[in-house]
C-alpha cells in the first residue's frame, strides 16, 4: 500500500497526476512559428512555379501570397502574365494583400490586357482591396460597363475601398442598381451590406427601394446580406421589411432582421419579438438549434432597443422555459431572457447574476 500512499500524497503537492496543461503560447510567438513553418515552404514553392501543370503554380503563388512578403511582387507579377488564368487569379490575389504601388499598378497594366472576364473581375476586386488613386472612380465605371463577372468584381473591390475608409460618392446606389444582374447580384448585396446609408436623403431612399424589392430572392445568403444592409436605413419602409423577414424561413436571414432591428423603434420592435417569443416557445416546438438562435437574436435586439413592450411576454416566457428539460441552448436562452426582464424592469434582478453572464 505504501506506493499508493506516495502516490496519492504527491498528487496532492503537485495538485495533478495527469499530463500538465500546456502554457497559453503568446499569439505574437504563434504567429512567428506559423512564419517558420511557411518560410521553410518558399523554395518548394518557388520551384514550382516553374512546373508544367498550371494547378500547381496556382497553389505555389496562393502559398507565397498567404505569406504577404514585398520581396515576391516580381513572382507575383510575373504570374500576371501566365498563360493559364487560375495562375493569374492567384498573381492577382497575392498583390492584392500587398500595400506597395508597384502592386496596384501591376494589377492596373495586367487589366488594361486581360480579355478572360473572371480575371478581369479578380484583378477588379483586388484594386479595391490594394488601393491607389482613382481607383474607386474605375471601379465604378466597370459597374457600368463591364460584364456581369466584372460588376461582381468591381462591387467586391467597392467594399475593400469603404473598409478602408474610402467615401465614393454615388457607389451605393450604382451597386443597388446592379441588384438586378443574377451574376453580380451576390457581390452587390455583400458589398452594400458593408456600407452604411447614402447621407443624401434621396439616394438613400432608392437605394432602399432597390434592396426592399430583392428581398424576395430564392438565394437565403443574398437575402441575408440585404436585410444587413437594410439595417442601416432606419426609415419606416426599412423597418417594416425588415419585421417581416424576422420570420424568414431560413434561420439565419431571420436572426440578420433582428440584428438589424437592434437599436430601432422599440414600438415597432416589440410586435415582432413577443410574436417570436409566443411561437418559439409553445409545446410542440423544439427550440435547440436554429431556432434557439432565433429568439437569443429577438431577444438581444429588444434588449438594445429596450422595448419595455415585451416585458410580460419575456416573463411568460422565462416560466415557460423553466418547465422544460434543461439543455445548453435552453440554459442560456433563460440567461438572457433574465437579463432582458432585469433590463426593461429594474427591481427584477433575479437569477440576472446567476447566470454567470451579469448585465
Amino acid at each position: 500500500m505504501r506506493a499508493p500512499s506516495l502516490l496519492l500524497v504527491t498528487c496532492l503537492f503537485v495538485g495533478s497526476c495527469g499530463s500538465p496543461d500546456p502554457e497559453p503560447v503568446p499569439a505574437s510567438e504563434r504567429r512567428s512559428w506559423v512564419g517558420a513553418i511557411d518560410a521553410r515552404r518558399v523554395p518548394e514553392d518557388l520551384r514550382d512555379l516553374s512546373h508544367p501543370d498550371g494547378a500547381v503554380r496556382a497553389r505555389a503563388l496562393r502559398f507565397l501570397g498567404q505569406l504577404r512578403s514585398e520581396g515576391q511582387v516580381e513572382s507575383f507579377q510575373r504570374g500576371l502574365a501566365d498563360p493559364d488564368p487560375q495562375v493569374r487569379r492567384e498573381a492577382s490575389r497575392a498583390l492584392g494583400a500587398l500595400s506597395g504601388d508597384a502592386a496596384w499598378r501591376s494589377l492596373l497594366g495586367r487589366l488594361a490586357q486581360e480579355g478572360q472576364p473572371d480575371v478581369r473581375a479578380r484583378l477588379l476586386h483586388d484594386l479595391g482591396r490594394t488601393g491607389g488613386k482613382g481607383i474607386g472612380a474605375l471601379l465604378l465605371g466597370s459597374l457600368e460597363k463591364g460584364s456581369s463577372q466584372e460588376r461582381a468584381g468591381a462591387c467586391r473591390g467597392l467594399a475593400a475601398r469603404f473598409g478602408k475608409g474610402d467615401t465614393i460618392p454615388g457607389a451605393q446606389l450604382r451597386m443597388a442598381e446592379r441588384l438586378r444582374d443574377p451574376v453580380s447580384r451576390r457581390a452587390c448585396a455583400f458589398a452594400l451590406s458593408r456600407m452604411p446609408a447614402p447621407a443624401d436623403a434621396e439616394e438613400s431612399r432608392r437605394v432602399g427601394e432597390a434592396l426592399r424589392r430583392h428581398l424576395g430572392t430564392e438565394d437565403a445568403d443574398v437575402r441575408r446580406f440585404l436585410v444587413k444592409a437594410l439595417g442601416h436605413h432606419k426609415d419606416p419602409l426599412a423597418l417594416e421589411a425588415l419585421a417581416g423577414r424576422t420570420s424568414d424561413p431560413d434561420w439565419r436571414v431571420a436572426v440578420q432582421a433582428f440584428r438589424s432591428l437592434g437599436g430601432s423603434d422599440a414600438e415597432t420592435l416589440a410586435p415582432v419579438v413577443r410574436r417570436r417569443l409566443e411561437r418559439a416557445l409553445a409545446p410542440d416546438v423544439s427550440l435547440p438549434g436554429p431556432e434557439s438562435h432565433g429568439v437569443l437574436a429577438a431577444v438581444h435586439a429588444a434588449r438594445v432597443s429596450r422595448a419595455t413592450g415585451v416585458l410580460a411576454a419575456a416573463k411568460e416566457a422565462r416560466t415557460a422555459l423553466q418547465r422544460r428539460k434543461a439543455t445548453r441552448d435552453l440554459a442560456l436562452l433563460d440567461c438572457h431572457l433574465a437579463q432582458l426582464v432585469a433590463v426593461l424592469d429594474a427591481p427584477s434582478l433575479e437569477g440576472v447574476l446567476s447566470c454567470g453572464l451579469g448585465l
